[in-house]
């Protein structure tokens, strides 16, 4: 005990040991619903792997990971950053004394780790009103004081929790603080007046790092590394702001059950199959004063655009006439690749192919067969087991819409009519009672558009008029209760970030109010929001289910990527930026990042998307000549997909793999991809990635223009390998529900092996990845996990389901694994 300092428990701390272990952690990583059984529990430990109760996994490379903790025990030093200005309440490092470089030599000696249960405790994401035990170990005598820089993101406030001295424990000391998540009484009435502690408290995100002082008098920082994956941190003399953190949600946040069975299969409806000839687009049709055109053959390429006229959005106005019939006369194939819910593109009637310009939010688009159409799908999809969600643009309509009518087609719109019941709900700049730009008349005024285009004027979703027609007001009265009433499961939120900012401006509640106002209807209802990045403000149980899992589908293709990848959604200076190359042990990283944040019931409702209407397709961004930027290399049918189709193969068998609900594009399964375009040294996404499905039956009169999508054997050749990855996730409730255990990492062979464990049924699956072109035999010693993991067991056969021919292998008396990878693979191996 250090004299004249505050000591806490040292029973706490035996207490964490006694329970757990010294060097683990373990916390839910699966749960649909707080009713649910925790079926699915995730571990780390103090080297960065996962590893059972009481027990802890000896990696066959164990030296890498030795070697990597050494060199940050004994002073390793991250390259320099930009300093951060830090809070002035803090000691500032310029206070310093001569004896500084003792320190320095020494910014090694301070540990802290988010996944380790002894440093952490309980690790990941935590019910609202956990109380959070945060432990930093120094070397023995090394610090006089220190506390926790504490951020209550709901609250927008910063606290401090002093340390208080545990115990010395060979040759270091442990130092702890706690967090109580819970919400102070006076923040539990909102700007609103409304009582936060009903149905438990709201979530929130407690953002923390630690500040020390030494025995030299010098102040450090300990926050985390640069890539802000969590796990262990970093020293450092000035403050970079890199703060782990703790999410906090609410007690009674459930999400519906059926996603954790649930396979996403996305379809752009005007490009994957047209049913009905007599519903096309025709010429003359309305598209803001400019001609449309339809193509007349289904596979015929895209036509060419200027850059302007890209630029000016006139892709939208091409049509190939896909409609709702084409979805429902292409069900079974649909149904074939074990897909279970269909995620439909915009549907209502809109003036573009893309439909996120919408006219009226309760007519379907005539283009697409109308409500008779839909409702006949609604039926045969129900009856072949499907679910449906629809993509709900709530933040913007078309300029053309019957609120807002800038040309004067419905004679009460916004625009033209200041007396319209409409007005309000947009924004004029400047305020004045004239009509609103373009129109003839003087003294006219501008409205907010979304992103500056002037056919999406944005809805002012803070007026209570607005919110009415879209989701208070309930019933057929709103628009998001209405499409439930007629079958619907569900809504992807198209931009959701920009109407509702989360917990970043808690008092807005646009998305709780829709969130109780749809799950009172129908508490299966599932809501997953549009967002690029980390979405935690968003999914604490006060907003959204889950999110469009972008991270993590970048993740998936860096794996499989030689060199980055940029293009107009992946480039310097956006979120997410461009798709840079991971190494396994990168990708683990990742993975293990995304189960420590999230909330357990959030997991499996994420969509885990590869690619979408906003991404090039993935084919593309998988090829290895991407890098360099000659489009000229894929204007010949003859052009050479293989190394990107393997990679394909093994990207979405991986997705298929790891917790979350996969979301595959139309036509991804057979490798769709369109004639790619630069524009301003940047590859364009949009339209090349929204070519037709390469349907070759009798209906259509044309090819597809690359040899791949030619042949049918060709393509099933493709859609057979993505069938079996599909296959396996639908058969082992492992993959869709059970644990995540990091078992191997070879970062020279390019080589990643997990296990997904289902405790309540006992089914077992062992993924294997390899990244490199090298392929053979690699051993894996899994006899230490026997006692966590009782699937694995001497004389235990495996085989690998995603060869036609079934690999057989059997554990030895050893415990040893020998499994054969082939090159850019993923196996997945379950018992026999």
């Amino acid at each position: 005990m250090k004299a004249g300092i505050e000591t806490a428990t040292q029973n706490e701390l035996e207490n964490i040991r006694s329970e757990w272990g010294t060097e683990t952690s373990q916390f839910l990583v699966s749960s649909s619903s707080q009713n649910a059984p925790l079926q699915s529990r995730g571990t780390w430990s103090l080297f960065g792997r996962t590893y059972g109760k009481k027990a802890c996994f000896v990696l066959l490379f164990g030296s890498i990971c030795l070697i990597i903790l050494l060199s940050f025990l004994f002073g390793h030093k991250q390259e320099s950053q930009d300093q951060s200005t830090e809070d002035t309440s803090y000691p500032s490092s310029s206070d310093q004394s001569d004896n500084s470089m003792d320190d320095v030599d020494k910014l090694g000696s301070i540990y802290h780790n988010s996944r380790d249960i002894v440093y952490r405790s309980p690790v990941g994401a935590v019910p609202v009103g956990t109380i959070v035990s945060l432990v930093v170990s120094t070397q023995q005598d090394y610090i006089r004081y220190g506390y926790i820089r504490l951020w209550n993101h709901r609250d927008s406030k910063e606290n401090r929790v002093d340390l208080s001295f545990v115990e010395s424990k060979e040759g270091r000391d442990f130092w702890m603080g706690k967090v109580n998540t819970s919400i102070q009484e006076a923040w539990c009435y909102d700007k609103r007046g409304q009582d936060c502690t009903k149905g438990g408290e709201s979530g929130n995100l407690f953002w923390y790092r630690f500040i020390v002082g030494t025995q030299h008098g010098n102040i450090l920082y300990y926050e985390q590394m640069e890539d802000l994956l969590g796990g262990f941190g970093q020293a450092y003399e000035n403050s970079l702001d890199r703060s782990w953190v703790i999410t906090a949600y609410r007690n009674d946040f459930s999400t519906p059950r059926w996603l954790q069975d649930a396979i996403f299969y996305h379809i752009f409806v005007d490009r994957f199959r047209n049913g009905n000839d007599s519903n096309d687009p025709q010429p003359g049709n309305f598209y803001y004063e400019k001609p449309i055109f339809i193509h007349s053959s289904w596979n015929e390429p895209l036509i060419t655009m200027t850059d302007e006229q890209l630029s000016q959005g006139l892709a939208s106005l091409e049509f190939y006439g896909g409609d709702l019939e084409g979805i429902l006369e292409k069900l079974d194939y649909i149904r074939s690749l074990g897909v279970n819910v269909l995620y439909l593109s915009p549907i209502f009637e809109s003036p573009s192919n893309h439909g996120y310009d919408t006219i009226d939010y309760t007519k379907v688009a005539e283009k697409f067969g109308g409500i008779v159409a839909f409702r006949r799908l609604i039926s045969s999809a129900k009856a072949q087991g499907f679910r449906i969600i629809l993509d709900g643009v709530f933040n913007h309509v078309s300029s053309e819409s019957i609120y807002f009518d800038r040309y004067n087609r419905w004679n009460g719109g916004a625009c033209l009519n200041a007396s319209s019941p409409y007005r309000n709900w947009f924004e004029f700049l400047p305020a004045v009672d004239g009509p609103c730009i373009y129109s003839k008349d003087k003294d006219t005024a501008n409205f907010k558009s979304w992103f500056g285009i002037d056919t999406l004027p944005v809805l002012k979703s803070s007026l209570p008029s607005v919110r009415n027609f879209i989701w208070k007001k309930g019933g057929n009265e709103s628009i998001a209760t209405r499409w439930l009433l007629e079958g619907i499961d569900g809504w992807r939120l198209d931009v959701a970030n920009e109407i509702d900012p989360g917990l970043d401006e808690p008092e807005n509640g646009y998305w709780s109010g829709f969130r109780s106002q749809l799950l009172e209807l129908s508490p299966e209802t599932y809501i997953v929001g549009e967002y690029w990045g980390d979405s935690l403000p968003w999914i604490v149980g006060n907003a959204w289910d889950a999110s469009m899992n972008y991270p993590l589908g970048n993740t998936i293709i860096g794996f499989w990527l030689d060199t980055s990848f940029s293009d107009t959604n992946h480039k310097l200076g956006w979120n997410p930026g461009p798709i840079e190359p991971l190494s396994p042990s990168r990708l683990d990283r990742h993975i293990q990042s995304f189960l420590e944040k999230y909330p357990p019931m959030v997991i499996p409702a994420m969509m885990n998307i590869l690619g979408s209407h906003d991404t090039n397709r993935l084919l593309f961004m998988l090829d290895p000549n991407t890098s360099q930027m000659n489009p000229n290399l894929y204007n010949h049918p003859e052009y050479a997909w293989d190394i990107a189709i393997r990679r394909l193969i093994a990207a979405i068998s991986l997705q298929m793999s790891l917790p979350g609900a996969p979301s595959l594009f139309y036509g991804d399964e057979v490798g769709l991809v369109g004639i790619p375009r630069i524009m301003d040294d940047t590859w364009q996404s949009d339209p090349a990635n929204r070519m037709p499905f390469p349907w070759l039956d009798e209906k259509v009169n044309s090819e597809p223009y690359y040899l791949h999508l030619k042949s049918q054997e060709a393509m099933q050749a493709i859609s057979n390998r993505i069938k079996l990855a599909i296959q396996a996730r639908n058969a082992h409730s492992s993959l869709r529900n059970g644990s995540f255990h990091t078992v191997s990492i070879n970062d020279s062979e390019g080589i990643y092996c997990f296990l997904r464990h289902d405790a309540i049924t006992g089914d077992c699956a062992l993924v294997a990845l390899r990244k490199t072109d090298s392929s053979g035999t690699i051993p894996f010693h899994v006899n230490t996990v026997r006692q966590e993991l009782p699937c694995i067991l001497p004389k235990q056969k495996w085989k690998n389901v995603l060869h036609s021919e079934p690999q057989i292998i059997e554990v030895d008396d050893e415990g040893t694994l020998r499994l054969t990878l082939e090159s850019v693979s993923v196996s997945i191996f379950v018992k026999v």
